[in-house]
């Protein structure tokens, strides 16, 4: 799209005016819309939010492709304390699995997210904190 160029005018009330010039130019970027819906190259694993967290908390992820989607959280000892298992998701961005945490302690928990497209498997990991 070509520049536009404007002429901003302001009149006072005693009839004293001013005027300015300026140009405004639309360039594409890369967080135009039809950037938002290209489909990541690989897995993405956004923090689980929020965090830390009292009774539930949600992991974000981007998906290339459809995936099975596994959420194991553990203990600090690497015990597993709990498994969602999050089904097929489809290919796209913003997936979001919700953990319960109410029934753990207060503290951090590694997690892990394993997701697994025909043969091939991607694990990811991230960081919880409960709170009381």
């Amino acid at each position: 799209m070509a520049p536009a160029r404007y002429k901003y005018l302001v009149t006072d009330a005693a009839a004293a005016a001013d005027s300015m010039f300026f140009t405004i130019e639309v360039i594409s970027s890369p967080l135009s819309s039809d950037a938002q819906d290209v489909l990541p190259q690989d897995v993405v694993l956004h923090s689980n939010y929020p965090n830390p967290f009292v009774g539930t908390t949600r992991i974000m992820l981007d998906l290339p492709e459809a995936a099975e989607v596994t959420v194991t959280v553990m203990d600090m000892l690497g015990r597993t304390v709990q498994q969602t298992d999050a089904g097929r998701l489809p290919a796209g961005k913003h997936h979001e699995i919700a953990v319960d945490g109410r029934s753990l302690s207060a503290g951090a928990y590694p997690y892990r997210v394993v997701v697994r497209t025909g043969n091939k498997s991607s694990i990811r990991a991230g960081v919880m904190i409960r709170m009381q």
